[in-house]
């Protein structure tokens, strides 16, 4: 495990002056750990139910997903300093500040402002949606602040107004929807070992979810289009669960595939009332089954566990059994269970992804720590390890990840997919490769336009 061994050193913080960075404070780590100097380094957490006392309470019965999903990285990326501070000698030079901001853009603003004017931030974590991660993420990159973008895929999250330029402060740990989560969609239906007579996207555009679902749907159909589905694809965008559950009813069964983009609660809402209108009976005549599920970025168990009359596929970047490090799992499970009353999630472990690799990234400044320093050792063609799989970065993106299919709900309506290959008994691998291959397609049918 790699930590951080530069106790004693120089240590400058840094903000932007125009388009440079420049040096406004420095201290040495002893007088910021001996309490001689106020200014220690500062990593910010920021998402939607993030506890800002710092202190992981058991969430109320009636919490919404969303805001277990501030929870959930609050408790991975304490875990973490926790971690670094048993395992080093030394002291850790920055200590992890709260912040919720509601998935709200303008509370996401306040607090990037409110942060760009603090020396003392060396990096942040966050934010937990794409449109309060677009929100902010401008105001760091004029700040030279390095953002671990540990949740949100949105592929325009973090580009620059105009979105035409990837922002060099931002490195995501999940992969963008447009690079790998819509081409593994595509290939996943393209793969199907029975016809597919139609697919139907559906974008949630409830709670501001429009940010991120639209554009992915509109990013997987084209992939789908390009790679021999052009007459056979449907994108809509619902505003209400009910809208998407009558068409459904009216026009798909089995053989065709919806898949639903939104976020958890909108999912499991939209599972919950589709699973009502298919009693679970044993003796349905072919074409009245329910449609093969699709739900993008919902790996959770908790979603879609009652859906037991359904076929559900879930999308991630993360397979917890496929993970190296099960007694670091099973550590940071023990945590979540203790302070939150939570089960293991993803987000608990981006959250302690997040830190180990800015520990990591500080560690290779070599004495001088630094937002510039940070973002050179991201920019750099290091490995940082982590719990499930490295972290490599080109041009913020992280490649060396795969992606993942869980499947889930009724699988006596499900067709086995696929028949050969399969990691664990509900889950699918699919590589890099795999998903270039229908990038590639997307690409030469762009070009022939």
């Amino acid at each position: 495990m790699r930590v951080l061994n530069i106790i004693g050193a120089t240590v400058g913080v840094f903000v932007a002056a125009s388009a440079s960075l420049i040096s406004v404070n420095t201290a040495s780590l002893e007088e910021i750990t001996q309490g001689k100097n106020d200014a220690p380094f500062f990593v910010e957490v920021v998402a939607n139910g993030v506890p800002t006392n710092g202190i992981a309470r058991p969430p109320s019965p009636d919490r919404r997903r969303e805001q277990l999903v501030g929870l959930d990285l609050w408790i991975g990326a304490n875990k973490a300093v926790e971690d670094l501070k048993k395992d080093s000698k030394d002291a850790i030079p920055f200590q992890l500040m709260p912040a919720d901001d509601h998935d709200n853009e303008n509370d996401a603003l306040t607090f990037a402002r409110s942060v760009r004017e603090d020396p003392r931030t060396l990096a942040v974590i966050g934010h937990g949606i794409t449109k309060t991660t677009r929100a902010a993420a401008p105001i760091y990159e004029q700040s030279g602040i390095p953002l671990i973008v540990a949740l949100a895929t949105g592929d325009d999250a973090v580009t620059n107004k105009d979105r035409t330029a990837h922002l060099r402060i931002a490195y995501r740990l999940s992969p963008s929807d447009g690079k790998v989560q819509a081409p593994a969609i595509a290939y996943f239906v393209r793969t199907w070992p029975a016809p597919v007579r139609q697919i139907h996207l559906f974008a949630s555009v409830q709670d501001g979810a429009g940010e991120y679902s639209v554009p992915l749907c509109k990013q997987t159909k084209a992939i789908l289009d390009a790679n021999g589905f052009g007459d056979k694809t449907v994108e809509t965008s619902v505003d209400s669960v009910p809208n998407s559950i009558d068409e459904i009813k009216r026009n798909h069964d089995e053989r065709d595939f919806v898949i639903y983009c939104g976020y958890s609660t909108q999912a499991n809402e939209f599972l919950a009332q589709l699973n009502a209108n298919y009693p679970a009976t044993g003796d349905r005549k072919a074409g009245s089954k329910p449609p093969q599920i699709i739900l993008t970025n919902a790996v959770s168990e908790e979603i879609g566990r009652d859906a037991k009359t359904l076929s559900v596929f879930k999308m991630s970047s993360l397979d917890q059994e496929l993970c190296a490090d099960k007694d670091k799992l099973k550590e940071i499970e023990m945590k979540a269970s203790e302070e939150g009353k939570r089960p293991l999630t993803p987000d608990q472990i981006r959250g302690y992804d997040a830190v180990q690799v800015i520990a990591a990234a500080a560690r290779k400044c070599s004495g001088y720590l630094s937002r510039r320093c940070i973002l050179d050792q991201l920019d750099s063609s290091t490995t940082f390890p982590s719990v499930c799989s490295d972290y490599q970065f080109r041009d913020g993106e992280n490649f060396m990840s795969d992606y993942y299919v869980f499947s889930q709900g009724n699988s006596a309506n499900a067709i086995p997919w696929p028949s050969q290959g399969t990691p664990q008994a509900n889950a699918v691998t699919l590589t890099a490769a795999a998903v270039q291959h229908m990038l590639r397609a997307l690409e030469t049918s762009s070009i022939g336009k």
